[in-house]
């Protein structure tokens, strides 16, 4: 995914700041809309769950998420962009194929089991050069071909837990 991004918000992203494509107004990472001009922003680099305003965890509700993505996308509804100007029609564009991917991604338990490792990699990667239980489940995770088989490996990590077998 390719964004042009202006020299005020190269600038401001090495210093740790957002700035607004339009007014250089200070916005969010996960802004979709400028606060102050109500442009439409270009897609960021942010995780799926906050793309879609949800909690990292693998046992999403649902119907939450559905909500979500279906609210998001009405307001990304490329019909809402007919009368702006190229650039946001762009930003609009990219933004709602950022938001389907997300929510392709996060729908599906595998998936999102997945992605989820993906985002968690480095803590994981301690965890399980520290205790040998860690990297079985590690093992049994990466060779698992349905959720059901994820669902089993969520079974006995909660059940360890909740035991005291690693702390």
């Amino acid at each position: 995914m390719f964004n042009v991004v202006g020299m005020s918000e190269f600038v401001g992203m090495a210093n740790g700041h957002l700035h607004c494509w339009l007014c250089q107004k200070p916005v969010s990472s996960r802004a979709l809309f400028c606060h102050h001009c109500g442009t439409i922003q270009p897609v960021r680099d942010i995780d799926h769950f906050a793309r879609l305003g949800l909690e990292r965890r693998l046992d999403l509700d649902h119907e939450h998420l559905d909500h979500q993505y279906a609210a998001l996308a009405r307001t990304l509804d490329p019909q809402r962009f007919l009368i702006r100007g190229v650039g946001e029609r762009g930003h609009a564009s990219k933004q709602l194929e950022a938001l389907n991917e997300a929510y392709e991604t996060l729908r599906e338990p595998l998936k999102r089991g997945r992605y989820w490792l993906s985002l968690n990699e480095k803590e994981f990667k301690q965890a399980t050069e520290i205790h040998p239980f860690v990297r079985a489940l590690r093992q049994e995770l990466d060779t698992a071909a349905a959720p059901h088989d994820c669902d089993r490996v969520a079974q006995k990590a909660g059940h360890a837990l909740e035991q005291g077998l690693w702390a």
